[in-house]
């Protein structure tokens, strides 16, 4: 390959030399940004970026259309269909980022047009067997993973209003032409049939004829025709040999090793993942974290496998090995994540992650507990365990219970469930995970028998209500008798006010599911700092499908 500094000092010559005819469609910009050698010398510059592609880039086998386009399909799904996985194969690799698992599976003449890229930081891609024709068969994980689809960028358009007259045939017969319904089905056809060339035309005049150049020939002539056609090209590489799989463990003709079986375990809370015979694998989907046991083999026996790049350090036991057995006010129910009696997971909240940044905070069981005796509609918790007693917290909820818009503990909502009533069975997880069923107690009120009245008594004056008395709540704290109207939350905030120059504010009215219902002002707000001048009133007057009776923020206004 050239060096790009000598494109200064480079002259186009005649001859053998292959020059670019301007036939493909480029981009510059991508063209730039897919070779970071060009994009060091030339920048941005375009004319630059053609120039070498016209007298080098084409020569030298670079691409000048997008080679790294690729479209999402499906998050949190997975092609079954992959040719092979963990990093084996000629389906699967290892790769630093989903540009470089694309640009990978580009390359493969063996992939289909699907891929799968892991997001739970292992690296893993693999694709799908065949053409661009293949399709995927997707189905649901949990574990971090997307399924992405390649552009059209296995075929390019390189004439408009023109065909080639070279072609082996027309008219939808013959070995060379054929009739389908769209263009990418057009250049599958083309790209599975070995008698074809890279060249082929298509009709864009609705008729769906498709047709190609003999492989022998693998030049278009070109010739000019109204009637509504296009030349395009194979870009694509097409393999030429089957692929070769790694040898299975009955083909290799390496000695079997003689050291003794591992038969530790993984660490409480790490689900094991590779047992190489003398060496064991474990990792924790909650922190991501990896670890081995007995022997590190990731310079020998785990060098195809992808657990490899993470085997860095031995595993130690913490010193608990189970989880708390007892939590007051919940009932354990098992391992996995809680379900109702069809074993249906249900809707949750995150109760231990970061809003900012949606990063994990431990919490410990007996937290995750107070947060769900917080939530009246909470029915238990979960916990991912990340360590011995520790792990992500989640509160369960019926269908269509979960809160939402929360800044406190409930603030990352799973609402696609289809769990329904109360808590009866645990749903199988990926995660290390268990279930407790809070346990609802109904509050009865003994009503204290009173003495008939006198006739003394029952010809007193009516009595009078006494004026009410308002409050504020604590932060985070409900009322028992919230105020009723924005007249109410008006009268409320002028008196609390006492003396303060702010206390003739208005009080503002909102209508909105995310805020405390009543009359609230912000947590801030004290009548005793800056004369109460952070004190502002607001009265929600929403009631309806998950209104909130209070807010971590706020301070509610209660007579």
């Amino acid at each position: 390959m050239a060096r790009v500094n000598d494109y200064n000092d480079w002259c186009p010559t005649t001859g053998s030399v292959m020059v670019w005819n301007g036939e493909e469609e480029c981009d510059w910009d991508c063209y730039l940004n897919d070779y970071s050698d060009l994009k060091d010398v030339f920048g941005s510059d375009h004319a630059k970026a053609e120039e070498h592609y016209r007298h080098w880039g084409f020569r030298e086998g670079r691409t000048c259309t997008c080679i790294n386009a690729y479209t999402l399909r499906k998050d949190g799904y997975y092609c079954t269909n992959r040719g092979s996985d963990h990093g084996k194969g000629t389906w699967s690799t290892i790769q630093s980022s989903l540009d470089e698992c694309a640009k990978w599976a580009r390359e493969n003449a063996y992939c289909g047009k699907f891929f799968n890229w892991y997001t739970n930081g292992s690296g893993m891609c693999d694709c799908t067997k065949g053409n661009y024709s293949s399709q995927c068969t997707y189905k649901a994980w949990s574990g971090g993973i997307a399924v992405y689809e390649w552009g059209t960028f296995d075929h390019v358009k390189v004439k408009h209003g023109q065909y080639c007259t070279n072609r082996g045939s027309d008219s939808g017969k013959g070995d060379w032409s054929t009739t389908v319904f769209t263009l990418n089905e057009c250049a599958d056809w083309v790209y599975a049939n070995d008698k074809c060339g890279d060249f082929f035309n298509w009709y864009t005049d609705r008729s769906g004829l498709c047709d190609c150049v003999k492989a022998s020939d693998n030049q278009c002539t070109y010739a000019a025709w109204s009637g509504g056609i296009g030349v395009h090209k194979i870009i694509k590489e097409r393999p030429t040999d089957p692929p070769t799989d790694p040898p299975t463990e009955e083909e290799t003709t390496t000695v079997e090793p003689t050291e003794e079986p591992c038969t530790a375990s993984c660490p409480w809370g790490f689900e094991e993942l590779v047992d190489s015979g003398s060496a064991k694998a474990c990792a924790n989907f909650v922190t991501f974290s990896y670890c081995w046991v007995c022997k590190n083999l990731k310079d020998d026996d785990w060098s195809e496998n992808f657990w490899k790049w993470n085997m860095s350090d031995e595993c130690s036991h913490p010193e608990a090995t189970e989880e708390p057995a007892n939590v007051s006010g919940y009932t354990k129910v098992g391992t996995g994540t809680c379900a109702d009696s069809d074993r249906n997971s249900f809707d949750q909240c995150t109760a231990s992650r970061v809003v900012d940044d949606y990063q994990v905070k431990d919490a410990t069981v007996d937290e995750c507990a107070s947060w769900c005796d917080g939530e009246k509609n909470c029915i238990g918790i979960t916990m991912q365990w990340a360590s011995a007693g520790k792990g992500k917290c989640s509160m369960m909820f019926d269908d269509g219970n979960v809160p939402n818009n929360q800044a406190d503990h409930c603030n990352y909502e799973y609402t696609y469930h289809k769990g329904k009533g109360v808590v009866e069975a645990t749903a199988k997880t990926t995660y290390f995970t268990t279930c407790w069923k809070r346990d609802h107690v109904e509050e009865t009120t003994t009503v204290e028998p009173t003495d008939p009245p006198t006739d003394e008594e029952t010809t007193t004056v009516e009595p009078t209500d006494p004026p009410a008395v308002f409050k504020f709540a604590d932060v985070g704290v409900a009322c028992e008798r919230r105020l009723e109207s924005k007249e109410e939350c008006q009268s409320a905030f002028t008196e609390l006010m006492g003396d303060s120059k702010f206390k003739d504010r208005t009080v503002k009215d909102q209508n909105r599911r995310g805020l405390p219902v009543g009359c609230f002002v912000n947590e801030k707000c004290d009548v005793n700092k800056f004369d109460g001048k952070l004190c502002r009133p607001h009265y929600n007057a929403y009631v309806g499908k998950r209104s909130k009776d209070k807010a971590v923020w706020a301070k509610l206004l209660c007579k």
